[in-house]
């Protein structure tokens, strides 16, 4: 990691009450329906992965964002979120792929034009965070998470050992800590 990069991860680390909440909706679709966990809360450990031996997940993960930035990966393009929470995803692909509107019937050829699209629900961070998770080390500060799963209810040293653990338990969800005081 470069010394400007390092610059940029200390300017950028905000108490957790500063930092803007971004929508749930694409970590829902990506995690389970239930997931109670802010996007945002993974930004600490993220910033400390090299996106360069980063292995994508898919074939090709080449993301805009909302500002028209091109990201080669999940990895990078969730670092740039973390750092500036206004980006969004614009689409997942090239920022200048035509967008290609399928035939309406056998003898009209297919249309291509350019359109802006409403941003995907796919949250990246969390794939990221997950594919990630053996290469990332938790903050040793105590912040007592409560997480459950069915009736069993279970302490977690903070909310990064909590992610880490809900990456491979999907069933498991945060609780309010007065659940876990049993």
């Amino acid at each position: 990691m470069s010394a400007t990069e390092i610059n940029m991860i200390s300017n950028h680390r905000l108490p957790c009450e500063s930092r803007k909440k971004v929508p749930r909706e694409g970590f829902n679709s990506l995690l389970g329906s239930s997931l109670t966990i802010d996007p945002n809360s993974l930004c600490d450990q993220l910033l400390t992965i090299d996106c360069a031996r980063y292995t994508p997940a898919e074939s090709n993960e080449v993301v805009c964002g909302t500002n028209k930035r091109e990201y080669s990966n999940f990895c990078e393009f969730s670092r740039a979120r973390c750092l500036d929470h206004n980006i969004d995803i614009f689409r997942v692909g090239s920022c200048s792929d035509p967008v290609t509107v399928a035939p309406t019937a056998a003898t009209t050829p297919a249309i291509v034009m350019t359109t802006q699209l409403q941003g995907t629900t796919l949250d990246p961070t969390a794939k990221v965070f997950c594919s990630q998770k053996d290469q990332i080390t938790c903050p040793s500060a105590i912040d007592l998470t409560c997480g459950v799963k069915g009736n069993s209810h279970k302490l977690y040293r903070n909310e990064c050992e909590f992610n880490k653990e809900r990456c491979d338990d999907l069933a498991l969800n945060k609780a309010d800590i007065s659940a876990c005081r049993n």
